[in-house]
């Protein structure tokens, strides 16, 4: 799963999703969400994006896209449960993220 958060018009979050524009496009958020976010002690809706070979879900927080991408198509069952977020800049996180080898699903710069 990757977790895209980024300004409007920036476009990541789409290219990762395998789309051809900035956003998720038209018809984006007319029907009901069918996942939540929560940051905070807030909830934000999430939609699902259509995408080849992929799960791909969109939503807004503060002003920010927010975007999940999962692979296999399947993997979208993750976000049957609302799926909790913290902001990484804010002081005092204690965090030791592990890593790895660089994911395949990623483009290589």
């Amino acid at each position: 799963m990757l977790v895209v958060a980024e300004e409007p018009g920036v476009g990541l979050g789409a290219a990762l999703a395998g789309l051809a524009s900035v956003d998720p496009g038209a018809g984006f958020a007319t029907a009901p969400p069918i996942a939540v976010a929560s940051f905070g002690k807030h909830d934000f809706p999430l939609w699902q994006v259509d995408s080849p070979d992929r799960a791909v879900f969109a939503g807004e927080i503060k002003g920010y896209w927010l975007w999940f991408v999962l692979w296999p198509e399947t993997a979208g069952t993750l976000l049957i449960e609302p799926i909790g977020l913290r902001d990484l800049r804010d002081p005092g996180q204690e965090l030791d993220l592990p890593f790895g080898a660089a994911s395949p699903r990623l483009p290589a710069s």
